[in-house]
């Protein structure tokens, strides 16, 4: 098990009949499931089925890319941090050439949801319902990454450039791949039965 969180998107809303074949990889993260990846799939979110676990009830979750691109740049244009620009930069441009606003982007999050102790469809549903609330954690989220004055370690000791970066990193940014973990292809349905 990974232990990840994973983005992939599709030019149809999965459901039962819908082959793991037609998801591409966007992203994944360990041990979380990122503020950016809620944010991408937080509008007209629909539960659906895993093409990662060969589970009947809806353990991912999809909601449209245009809608959800728009809305997690309007969250990073809001932040100020000093390693933002690139990858912001990066992310849209990657996001950008790889969905067109009809399509859906789909999170996989049971892998992380199921290290709880709640049941991992419970978990799901749960998160599913924290999309339509995400503001508290947008505000919360920049008040932690806003600038503060450095104090004189800092000055004379800059922190090194991963140091820098990895609040940034744990908002999802930085991970941009077509091959993730579980990627999909025709003879592979990419269904996990352990």
């Amino acid at each position: 098990m990974a232990n990840r969180s994973y983005l992939y998107a599709s030019t149809a809303l999965p459901d039962a009949q819908a082959s793991p074949s037609t998801l591409r990889g966007i992203s994944e993260h360990a041990y979380a499931v990122p503020l950016l990846f809620r944010l991408l799939v937080s509008c007209e979110t629909r539960p659906c089925r895993s093409a990662i676990w060969n589970e009947p009830e809806p353990l991912a979750l999809a909601g449209r890319c245009g809608p959800g691109i728009a809305r997690a740049a309007a969250f990073l244009a809001r932040i100020e941090h000093p390693a933002i620009s690139p990858m912001r930069e990066e992310a849209l441009r990657f996001l950008n050439e790889r969905t067109r606003p009809d399509e859906w982007f789909v999170l996989e999050p049971a892998e992380v949801l199921g290290m709880g102790d709640a049941p991992v469809a419970e978990a799901v549903e749960k998160l599913r319902l924290g999309l339509g609330d995400l503001d508290a954690d947008i505000e919360r989220t920049l008040a932690t990454l806003a600038p503060r004055p450095r104090n004189i370690w800092q000055r004379l000791l800059p922190p090194a450039q991963q140091v820098v970066e990895a609040p940034i990193r744990e908002l999802g940014l930085g991970h941009w791949s077509d091959t993730l973990y579980f990627s999909f292809d025709a003879a592979d349905d990419g269904r996990d039965d352990s």
